[in-house]
């Protein structure tokens, strides 16, 4: 069961994951949380962030366009599985945006 790869599962407003009998996402709007999360985050300049699994990327871009231009967003991800479906779901415009770097 440990080697058991994640599963993209709908929910009720949006996409979750289950990994080794977890949730990773919340069952109800999952999306839309994330997106209120990083909407009321308050970004400082000259600042390094990191994103601890970023996964479904939900949230991201809104962090990305409040982000000050003096500061980065580090994305990063130690389960092997987790990680290669966050690089396979990234957005193509988040990964080529030069203040966000990714640590897979």
């Amino acid at each position: 069961m440990q080697d058991q790869a994640p599963l993209l599962t709908e929910v009720s407003g949006g996409t979750s994951i289950v990994f080794k009998n977890k949730e990773l996402y919340s069952r109800r709007d999952p999306r839309d949380r994330a997106e209120e999360r990083a909407a009321a985050f308050d970004l400082e300049s000259n600042t390094l962030y990191i994103l601890a699994s970023p996964l479904l990327w939900y949230g991201v871009a809104r962090l990305i366009e409040k982000l000050p231009n003096s500061s980065h967003l580090i994305a990063v991800e130690f389960e092997p599985q987790l990680a290669e479906l966050s690089q396979e779901l990234a957005p193509p415009e988040l990964l080529s945006h030069s203040q966000l770097l990714l640590s897979f």
